[in-house]
């Protein structure tokens, strides 16, 4: 094999992983899925594909073999940047300790700024209830001070009934803080 043949071969796989490792970015980013975004994500990969096919001009089998190449590289990019993603969370897992963080990092980042806005204010609000009933756990306020905690939180009935629900990834309050809240009763305290 010739030192050209290995050209034909390592460039469209380098190409293909920069371009897979884009579609598989910018598909995490789009706000909403459209015809136009699909149009965008389609014509870049299609064009990368349109770029390897190039040394067809030169050969029938060169050409192929570049083609394949490319396909093999934008797999290979897809997957670099999803073991990105996870190393990502892996290092930086102490910063991600709050139950909305890690939603917001390892759902999509599709989520519409207004939803993700209000994600993010009812986690907040759910790790300060949780942080007020860890302390009433471990003794250090007492039952009184947490329903004033509760009383003077801006959570509102429908936040908390929201922080509850757990639609199969998006969950914001353990177990304990849902089941104490109810069978003390302190759900009524929280603002209409």
């Amino acid at each position: 094999m010739d030192n050209i043949d290995y050209i034909y071969r390592i460039a469209p796989i380098i190409f293909g992983i920069v371009i897979g490792w884009m579609v598989f970015y910018f598909i995490r980013q789009y706000k909403e899925y459209n015809v136009a975004n699909l149009k965008g994500t389609a014509s870049v990969f299609i064009g990368g594909a349109g770029f390897c096919s190039l040394p067809f001009l030169a050969d029938v089998a060169i050409g192929s073999t570049s083609i394949m190449c490319y396909l093999f590289g934008c797999g290979l990019g897809c997957i670099l940047h999803l073991v990105y993603q996870f190393i990502i969370s892996i290092c930086f897992q102490s910063k991600f300790n709050r139950t909305f963080d890690r939603y917001i990092i390892m759902s999509s980042c599709s989520i519409p700024i207004k939803e993700r806005e209000y994600i993010k204010y009812n986690g907040i609000n759910a790790t300060r209830l949780e942080e007020c009933f860890s302390l009433l756990q471990k003794g250090k306020i007492s039952e009184n001070e947490f329903v004033d905690f509760v009383k003077k939180c801006p959570i509102t009935k429908s936040d908390f009934d929201y922080m509850c629900k757990v639609d199969g990834e998006c969950f914001f309050l353990s177990d304990g803080v849902i089941a104490y809240i109810d069978a003390k009763g302190i759900r009524e305290h929280f603002k209409d």
